[in-house]
């Protein structure tokens, strides 16, 4: 078992968010485990945040508070927290609109346990299960195992731990932006957005972050730096995990559930599909691809191989063999870039789609933006 953990919280001017944080930390299972308590608060923080992180205590548990000297925001305050593990050894680190489980700390101490692998680049604390560029769930195939691995950062919850950092900071002198590389999601973040940075080193670096099938931490995406208009009951929300877990890990190396940036599934080799690549989101432009056979959502009549597309999560309607002409493989050189956008591949995504729903989903928004009155005789409710 790690000998200590450090807990991380991020601040600046979200006095709220912050105390729902701290009251979720405050039912959190604590007492077997060695803890330290870190505030980082932003410079010219908010005077409520300041007086939460000066009030807050937890027996047994020491703390200390970092007032930074200049205003770094939330993307260089990430960077910055993050080598505090150079000291601190294991961190923790969250930002102030997270709220735990109560098991977080279960969670994080069993995963320190068992990853300390050259290959493990972060631990996360929240699932990822939207495949952003595309507007989709995610839904990682189920090997048996607690954990799935995927080639992006996490900034809902994270674990880092100081050889990890001390790889990255050896990385990072020599770091040039390449936005050839990454998810487009990606493209229109800050170009200095600490996790486009670290999509960045855990591609060129072929590192993966591991992430739980439950969330041990969720967010509400508070208004603050990052976040202009967000409705806070819909946004980055998992289930979370309110019962003790059995924490079954699997290794990089033994899991059949790993993805790359661009979220495709990486096992294909392991089924017997050789030089095989993914890009049924169609995300990925034809020059990165780097195998000699590509897998795409649709049927094209050069496939050297087709199949269905029934199941759920969709790389299992390739690795089962269903029939079917929904899903092709074919010669990377016969591709032709296709993003997942018509509705044949909408209805299978979003399989509870209906029309009285989007009449319902279109009628929410316009009242919550009050312009129903001009477009509600579009819409005739039976």
């Amino acid at each position: 078992m790690p000998k200590n953990l450090t807990v991380v919280i991020l601040a600046y001017n979200r006095p709220n968010a912050l105390k729902r944080l701290l009251d979720s930390l405050l039912k959190a299972h604590i007492k077997e485990y060695n803890l330290n308590l870190v505030f980082s608060l932003d410079k010219n923080s908010n005077p409520q945040v300041v007086e939460l992180a000066n009030s807050f205590e937890i027996i047994d548990v020491k703390k200390e508070i970092i007032q930074q000297k200049e205003s770094l925001g939330a993307e260089k305050h990430n960077l910055e927290v993050q080598q505090l593990s150079i000291s601190y050894e294991n961190l923790l680190i969250l930002e102030d609109d997270s709220f735990v489980s109560p098991f977080i700390f279960d969670y994080a101490f069993s995963a320190l346990k068992f990853y300390n692998q050259n290959d493990i680049a972060m631990i996360s604390l929240y699932p990822y299960l939207w495949v952003e560029s595309v507007s989709v769930p995610f839904y990682p195939v189920y090997d048996g195992y607690f954990n799935y691995f995927q080639q992006r950062p996490t900034s809902h919850g994270y674990i880092i731990q100081r050889y990890q950092i001390n790889k990255f900071n050896e990385w990072f002198k020599t770091y040039k932006a390449n936005k050839n590389q990454l998810p487009p999601n990606t493209l229109g973040w800050n170009k200095q957005s600490w996790e486009r940075i670290w999509y960045s080193y855990l591609i060129e670096t072929n590192q993966f972050t591991v992430f739980p099938r439950v969330a041990f931490n969720t967010v509400f995406g508070d208004l603050g730096y990052n976040v202009k208009n967000i409705d806070e009951e819909n946004a980055f929300h998992q289930s979370l995990s309110i019962g003790k877990e059995t924490f079954n890990f699997s290794t990089l190396e033994n899991s059949m559930s790993v993805y790359d940036a661009f979220y495709e599934y990486l096992r294909y080799d392991a089924w017997g599909f050789k030089n095989l690549e993914g890009n049924i989101y169609g995300t990925k432009k034809k020059s990165t691809l780097k195998n000699e056979f590509v897998v795409i959502n649709g049927f094209n009549k050069l496939s050297e191989q087709v199949f269905g597309r029934g199941l759920k999560p969709i790389e299992l309607n390739i690795l089962l063999n269903n029939p079917g002409k929904k899903i092709s493989i074919i010669k990377k050189d016969l591709y032709k870039s296709s993003l997942v956008n018509n509705i044949d591949n909408y209805l299978y995504f979003h399989s509870l789609f209906s029309i009285p729903n989007l009449k319902i989903l279109v009628i929410y928004y316009l009242r919550k933006f009050k312009r129903l009155k001009i477009f509600k005789f579009l819409f005739i409710l039976n």
